[in-house]
């Protein structure tokens, strides 16, 4: 008996590639003094053991099931291999306080590589993953490419101070945080638009367009037919499986977009390394103009680190001064131009979270990106 589209989606959503685990080692210091569950998806299509790994950096719900769309279809066609990590308070991961939330993060990335002995990566951020991927690269820079260091961010958060779009956002009073999760579970599951994209899924029903729909029956070359023909039922089927699991880490990931909830005067930034991303890029030219050539895991630098941004069209969340601001911070930040290769680009027919459907292509693009320069 042929199984059912349901029954191919059942199959595709319980794959143990998207329900990965293992053990944070417990760490004192960093406020996290009992090991820590964390969850995770790994759909590796390399061929190699030194293949071309992403490191996906999801928003606010972008946690491991970020690659239980197309996106698991497009690795298999790239041969990569797409590594998507749950954040603190989301999914079977283990909670933290909101000040040690990036701090958590940056223990979690190195561990878990070792853990898969994932030697290298290409790091993809998607919203606010924005955030954590600049403290990533800023602690953790020798686990990009040796020869061809490589970061991308797909619409990237941006504070309300840089936008007028989200600026009623910096309003909210602290007290309703607690109540986003159980907000946003009721407006996901009662949608009838897909639900859950990169990132909160609120923008793509907002803002989805006729022209989205019209574009998503066009099957592209490099997903194969089944993924696209279960493509509906997953969506469908992914808020049943991301609400039976924790979604309190969602309430931190709102305050950290709006650094909301931090004790005044501390000495740390709610962002962690920096206080915005023009401090941030003004770190990253200082560490990759500090980098001893040859350099232990780098022994030639043929290629400046290459940064990639993509932005939306219409991006409900943080609109054309979002996108403004990031590139304001990479095109006038002295030092630039010598050790950095950046470029940013408007996808268009995209909104916040639909930058990343297949269909667009830009995870493409990303992935054969990747391919090429691992395989140099």
């Amino acid at each position: 008996m042929t199984p059912s589209l349901h029954d191919k989606t059942l199959s595709h959503l319980s794959s143990i590639r998207f329900h990965r685990s293992f053990t944070l080692p417990a760490n004192p210091q960093h406020g996290r003094p009992s090991p820590m569950r964390v969850t995770y998806a790994d759909c590796d299509y390399s061929t190699s053991p030194d293949g071309p790994v992403l490191l996906l950096i999801g928003g606010m719900m972008g946690g491991r099931y970020v690659s239980a769309g197309t996106n698991d279809a497009l690795a298999r066609h790239h041969k990569v291999r797409l590594v998507c990590v749950d954040k603190p308070g989301m999914g079977g991961t283990g909670s933290v306080d909101l000040k040690l939330r990036i701090q958590t993060w940056l223990d979690i990335v190195p561990s878990l590589l070792s853990h898969l002995s994932i030697p290298h990566v290409a790091i993809v951020s998607h919203s606010n993953g924005a955030i954590y991927a600049f403290n990533t690269l800023l602690t953790h820079r020798s686990i990009l490419h040796p020869r061809h260091p490589y970061i991308a961010f797909l619409a990237p958060w941006s504070h309300p101070s840089h936008s007028s779009t989200n600026k009623a956002l910096s309003y909210v009073p602290n007290a309703l945080f607690s109540a986003w999760p159980s907000v946003l579970k009721a407006i996901v599951t009662t949608s009838v638009a897909p639900p859950v994209a990169f990132s909160t899924g609120i923008a793509k029903m907002v803002f989805s367009s006729s022209s989205d729909k019209e574009e998503e029956e066009k099957r592209p070359a490099d997903v194969d037919e089944e993924a696209w023909a279960i493509k509906p039922l997953v969506w469908d089927l992914l808020p049943v499986y991301i609400f039976k699991e924790d979604t309190q880490g969602s309430a931190q990931e709102a305050q950290l977009c709006l650094k909301k909830g931090f004790s005044q005067g501390s000495d740390n930034h709610p962002w962690a390394l920096f206080e915005d991303y023009d401090q941030a890029v003004n770190m990253v030219v200082a560490q990759e103009a500090s980098l001893p050539s040859p350099f232990p895991s780098r022994p030639q630098r043929p290629e400046k680190l290459k940064v990639r941004a993509f932005y939306a069209e219409s991006d409900g969340l943080v609109g054309k001064g979002g996108a403004e601001w990031m590139d304001k911070c990479w095109q006038e930040t002295e030092g630039v131009d010598e050790w950095v290769d950046f470029s940013s680009e408007t996808v268009p027919g995209t909104n916040h979270d639909g930058i990343g459907d297949a269909q667009k292509g830009i995870v493409s693009r990303i992935m054969r990106d990747v391919f090429l320069s691992f395989g140099e």
